[in-house]
């Protein structure tokens, strides 16, 4: 028997631990749970009847938490985290049943097997562990730890948990939302308030939208009449921005001399308000800015809208822009003691043609190899007649891929068609005459259009006509018939000579052609020394006319 506790005293040590830290957790939970519902209930009327900033509803919160946190230590962790040993349970049970006083603790201390022996014997052991056995069979671990202990904290966290559910419970009060918001200050839930925020545009309000835009924000606001309306942004590590929204367009109603009468606030025409039914028929709109006769109206309007006995803005229109930038950006509005939730811009680039590949084919009378030009831009230049073949690589795959060409006013439009390389697509076009075109693409991933794509030039390079400058003779010549006339100069063309011919006529004989060259290439240096033998037989006083036959290549 040395060194070992009785099996049934063992036992009931291990269920008393056992039942011990389950109603220490039981109290810790209630006390966690009485806390935060009791401080963020407390937060959430703050919240409800007072503006907060951000930061401020951060650091309540975290106080509420801080809060709870201390009351599971004090009731519950600081407990339970530390293990009791045997003797320290043993004097909690005999601190209940005084009848087992030293007794327990003794036995518990005898049966430990890594105590000493010193003044006692197996005999005495036996008898005291025997002892303690016997009166342990009879206690009730329950009735040791009754669950009385924790009720209060049972009741009170009962009671709490009830009242919540309660407010819970009631319509309109949209306590969800305030409690949300209290327990997660950092979860993205609009603000409950008298004043309500609508936001038109964008529509959804929540959306991508193409990098470097003026996104549009237009709120309509009803209820409580609100002075000042906000835009707030939130850019991608950037400091937040607060701008005020211009009001744009709104009316009034009011009571004047018992009945209800509409103001139109921008001045408008036919703008009418809808009035609740109980005032149909007694409600007439009207325009104070407008000249009598001309604007005003008497008519009843028989309608339907939210107005109460004091008069309410109806249909309050404020309208700002964002300037979105490559990263996804947050807004929200705030208007009186309402503000909307963040919503999200996400960006996206729109699709635009980011190179062009451009083959130029040449006229078959050009006699020209094809010319190939890779540039970031897409003017288009070269000789009239030739046609463009486009090769233009996009920066993401497309829906829709046109050229819209404008020549003389007209508008046309050539497809793009994709290659077998990946965002790549081809056309060509025919350059017969000077204009302009725009690359029009759709988005596949997002729909979006590029709208500010540049507008680039076809400039068709006209085929001049051949020049021939002749620098000897400069002018007419009366030479002895046997004279050597030297004739100097040069012929040449933007595209190419095919042939040069120099020509003569004697007095009114046909003219007698002489091939100089042929396919001499652009430019070709005229210099010989010319000599008719015709003139000797016709004798003095006759006369020759020679001029130089330019052939393009075209006319060949």
């Amino acid at each position: 028997m040395r060194g070992t506790l009785d099996p049934l005293t063992q036992g009931k040590i291990d269920a008393f631990a056992r039942r011990r830290r389950r109603l220490i957790l039981v109290r810790g939970i209630c006390a966690v749970v009485s806390i935060l519902l009791v401080t963020m209930t407390l937060l959430a009327i703050v919240d409800r009847f007072f503006y907060m900033p951000d930061e401020a509803r951060y650091a309540l919160s975290g106080l509420a938490y801080v809060a709870a946190f201390i009351g599971a230590w004090y009731t519950c962790a600081r407990l339970v985290w530390r293990s009791l040993d045997p003797r320290e349970l043993a004097r909690l049970i005999e601190g209940v049943r005084p009848d087992l006083r030293e007794d327990l603790i003794s036995a518990v201390e005898l049966g430990d097997p890594n105590g000493q022996a010193r003044w006692d014997s197996e005999e005495f052991r036996e008898i005291l562990q025997t002892n303690v056995a016997r009166r342990m069979e009879s206690v009730s671990v329950s009735e040791l730890l009754s669950f009385q202990k924790i009720s209060a904290w049972v009741w009170v966290a009962t009671g709490v948990t009830t009242f919540v559910v309660a407010l819970l419970l009631v319509p309109g009060l949209r306590y969800d939302s305030l409690l949300l918001r209290a327990l997660n200050p950092l979860a993205n839930i609009e603000r409950v308030s008298r004043v309500k925020i609508r936001i038109v545009e964008p529509n959804p309000a929540e959306r991508s939208v193409p990098q470097g835009d003026i996104v549009t924000v237009r709120v309509e606001t009803s209820g409580t009449e609100t002075k000042h309306v906000y835009l707030e942004s939130f850019p991608v590590a950037k400091k937040s921005e607060k701008i005020e929204m211009p009001f744009v367009e709104g009316i009034r109603m009011t009571a004047v001399q018992g009945q209800w009468i509409g103001f139109c606030s921008d001045g408008c025409k036919a703008k009418f308000v809808e009035a609740p039914p109980r005032y149909l028929g007694k409600v007439k709109a009207f325009n104070p800015n407008a000249a009598p006769g001309d604007a005003r109206s008497t008519d009843p309007i028989n309608a339907a809208c939210p107005v109460d006995d004091n008069g309410v803005n109806v249909a309050r229109a404020y309208e700002s822009s964002l300037a979105v930038g490559r990263e996804p950006l947050q807004y929200r509005v705030r208007a009186g003691d309402a503000m909307t939730r963040k919503y999200t811009l996400t960006t996206f680039p729109r699709p635009e043609a980011v190179a062009f590949k451009k083959t130029y084919i040449f006229p078959e009378y050009a006699h020209k190899p094809n010319r190939v030009a890779e540039e970031e831009t897409g003017d288009l230049a070269e000789l009239e007649g030739s046609i463009a073949d486009l090769d233009i690589r996009v920066n993401q795959p497309v829906t829709s891929a046109k050229l819209t060409i404008e020549v003389s006013g007209k508008p046309s439009d050539i497809a793009l068609k994709a290659t077998e390389t990946p965002l790549h697509y081809r056309a060509q076009v025919p350059m017969a005459a000077s204009g302009i075109y725009r690359v029009h693409l759709v988005s596949q991933q997002t729909g979006f259009t590029n709208k500010f794509s540049p507008q680039y030039e076809i400039r068709c390079v006209a085929d001049l006509v051949p020049r021939v400058v002749l620098e000897e003779p400069t002018t007419d010549l009366l030479v002895p018939p046997d004279e050597v006339v030297a004739v100097k100069g040069h012929a040449k063309d933007d595209i190419g000579l095919r042939k040069v011919m120099q020509a003569i006529k004697v007095n009114s004989a046909d003219w007698k052609e002489t091939v100089l060259k042929e396919d001499p290439g652009a430019e070709y240096p005229i210099g010989r020394m010319w000599r008719d033998s015709r003139l000797h037989t016709i004798g003095a006083g006759s006369s020759e006319i020679m001029k130089e036959i330019l052939a393009k290549l075209y006319k060949i």
